[in-house]
């Protein structure tokens, strides 16, 4: 970030404190600063992120540390990311208009795919 850049995040920030209208500011400010760039290693920095958390949710030390296959934990990953975009095409139905049938059946859909891996996962079939 170049000095003037810096100058205007501070006076900004110091500035948000005693006013409450500070959007038109700050739209202001994120056009002055070119943030394109970086919203690229933005975006791999989260899936990495999320990766990492998931594959550390679903116990990728456990096969490790016992002397078993990585199979469950992937499979345990999956299940994690199937369930994640069913929710995430709910959240988007909720906040828009156009489509909103679609992403809600779509959503619903992923949500009892991911269900049904985990009835499947833990011995439980429902068919």
């Amino acid at each position: 970030m170049a000095w003037a850049e810096c100058q205007v995040w501070v006076a900004w920030a110091t500035w948000a404190w005693t006013c409450k209208s500070s959007n038109v500011y700050l739209l202001t400010i994120f056009k002055k600063l070119d943030l394109t760039g970086t919203t690229k290693i933005l975006t791999s920095v989260k899936y990495a992120y999320l990766i990492a958390f998931f594959a550390l949710l679903s116990g990728i030390f456990y096969p490790f540390i016992q002397g078993g296959g990585l199979d469950y934990t992937i499979l345990g990953i999956i299940v994690l990311f199937v369930g994640l975009a069913g929710t995430i095409m709910i959240y988007k139905a909720s906040t828009t208009e156009k489509r909103r049938g679609f992403y809600i059946s779509i959503g619903f859909g992923l949500v009892a795919i991911s269900l049904f891996f985990i009835l499947q996962l833990t011995g439980r079939p429902i068919l």
